[in-house]
């Protein structure tokens, strides 16, 4: 399945401000499917962006500004196609296993299904 996500971030300061470093995660992940298009547009325009991913190989972008502005827009697309959907077996889902909290204090919020 082909995906289109556009995100848009709008900040507006009655004041001029000066902006810490912010750190986007508006970036699909690696193994999430084969992106065919990006863009993120940020103004004010950043005096540097980078790349990083953390341990579970998510991807963020950390931008760092100067001087001040009185608004902070981020605008992220993406298009990603993804694989197709996994079959269900015939008989539906498999049953999830034992859950830890099924002997606790949210027991009773618990159910299976007749």
């Amino acid at each position: 399945m082909q995906f289109c996500v556009e995100h848009e971030t709008l900040y507006r300061y009655s004041v001029p401000v000066g902006l810490a470093p912010h750190r986007l995660r508006l970036e699909p992940r690696p193994d999430a499917g084969q992106v065919l298009d990006r863009a993120l547009w940020i103004e004010p325009l950043p005096v540097s962006r980078a790349v990083e991913a953390d341990a579970a190989g998510n991807l963020s972008v950390i931008a760092t500004f100067a001087g001040t502005t009185d608004q902070l827009r981020i605008v992220s697309r993406f298009v990603i196609l993804t694989g197709a959907p996994p079959c269900l077996p015939a008989g539906g889902l498999p049953p999830l296993p034992w859950s830890p909290w099924a002997d606790g204090p949210l027991s009773a919020c618990l159910y299976e299904p007749q």
